[in-house]
């Protein structure tokens, strides 16, 4: 079960991420949260270190995304 999870929000932030929404980061991150846990469980060590490591990509993604949706609402403004 947490498997479909994992595959439906990360399906849901790739989703958002074609249609460039900042939403995108937040689907990405509950989803890599989720995984770290379920790949230590498994005993795919490996892996779940990748997506922390793709978790912490995913989380200065989203803090810059965010910097650079405030700014151009201050010019648009």
């Amino acid at each position: 079960m947490l498997d479909a999870f994992v595959s439906a929000t990360a399906w849901a932030g790739m989703w958002l991420l074609a249609k460039r929404k900042l939403e995108n980061w937040i689907f990405l991150n509950i989803s890599n949260f989720v995984a770290i846990p379920l790949l230590f469980y498994k005993h795919l060590a490996l892996t779940a270190l990748l997506t922390v490591f793709l978790f912490i990509i995913a989380v200065m993604g989203y803090f810059q995304w965010l910097r650079i949706y405030r700014e151009q609402s201050k010019t648009a403004s």
